[in-house]
């Protein structure tokens, strides 16, 4: 049987919130071919014996470790066999036939026009709407804007509003890059191109770089509002979610910096920041009437996580090859 779209997920630790996915892809998902391929980041739970009971036709693979999500999304994708690959979040739930609607939409997109990544809308639980579609890369403006000074002068503020980003997603668009709670491409893309996920990045951010590839090999990407999936945001990352998360995401911006732009445009940035974070705490220790405890923490740690991970990315890794481990994971202390 031929397979229109072969879904990749990624299970860690929570088979609750990748039995609710899956229910949901089997319940809505009609008129279209489809194998589903979870790849476990070595649980160490009772995830494979309750997924697999429940739904023995998924392909279920084991990375043998905590492998981030690029080196999951290749395992998964090295082995689907589907002409369209959909990366999704184990985190989230269709609520109608979104896998038909897309799969549609990418088809029709792709009579004139030479397709990326096509993305929907997304809510969470709480039925707001969650940002997942950008109109532009990261750049050195973001850490101008992040100037304590210039935050108080409204310089560089050209960030979009809430009310702006609002707008953004309830229309069809084409973004520079979008986030993967849900993500439909050509399979061709890994098979032709050879555009996998760079396993350098752990997590977060490896949408951004893979974006950014496709687009210098001349992909549009698009965001489409006829359908509509849930996402837990952050579901699948546990109890130590928070803290853990923010360290991670800056260690993969960093990293993604430097591979997207060389590393003389990453030393840009990190001159400004580490001018930022002096002018941080030289404000906070000024005024010691309205110094806050959680401000200190957030300033202690942008510190400590720029003299610890600073020096690592400079000097391991290059813009094309990597010298260090397979990837930077941050480690909560």
């Amino acid at each position: 049987m031929t397979i229109d779209v072969s879904i990749v997920m990624v299970n860690y630790k929570e088979p609750n919130l990748t039995l609710i996915c899956l229910e949901s892809i089997y319940k809505f998902s009609k008129d279209v071919t489809f194998e589903i391929i979870v790849v476990d980041n070595n649980s160490e739970d009772n995830s494979e014996q309750l997924i697999t009971e429940s739904y023995p036709l998924v392909k279920w693979i084991n990375s043998g470790f905590n492998a981030g999500t690029s080196i999951a999304y290749n395992i998964g994708v090295k082995n689907s066999s589907g002409k369209y690959v959909l990366i999704i979040n184990n985190d989230t739930e269709f609520i109608e036939n979104t896998l038909k609607i897309t799969l549609d939409y990418y088809r029709e997109l792709e009579k004139t026009t030479k397709v990326g990544m096509l993305g929907c809308q997304i809510i969470g639980y709480d039925n707001i709407i969650q940002f997942n579609s950008n109109t532009r890369f990261i750049d050195y403006k973001r850490f101008l804007r992040g100037n304590p000074i210039a935050i108080k002068l409204n310089l560089f503020q050209t960030k979009l509003s809430d009310e702006e980003r609002l707008k953004l997603h309830l229309s069809e668009h084409q973004p520079e890059w979008m986030g993967i709670p849900f993500g439909l491409v050509n399979s061709k893309v890994f098979t032709e191109d050879k555009a996998f996920f760079d396993e350098d990045i752990f997590m977060y951010f490896d949408d951004v770089e893979w974006c950014y590839r496709l687009k210098k090999l001349g992909y549009k990407h698009f965001f489409t509002t006829k359908t509509t999936v849930i996402h837990y945001n952050g579901g699948s990352m546990g109890n130590n979610f928070s803290g853990w998360r923010y360290g991670q995401i800056i260690i993969s911006d960093w990293l993604g910096l430097i591979k997207i732009y060389g590393r003389a445009y990453f030393l840009l940035c990190m001159s400004i920041l580490f001018f930022n974070i002096t002018l941080d705490n030289f404000f906070y220790f000024l005024k010691p009437r309205k110094r806050d405890p959680e401000t200190k923490k957030m300033i202690d740690l942008d510190r400590k996580m720029f003299f610890k991970y600073f020096p690592i990315i400079l000097f391991s890794y290059s813009k094309k090859t990597s010298k260090a481990k397979k990837f930077l994971k941050y480690e909560l202390s």
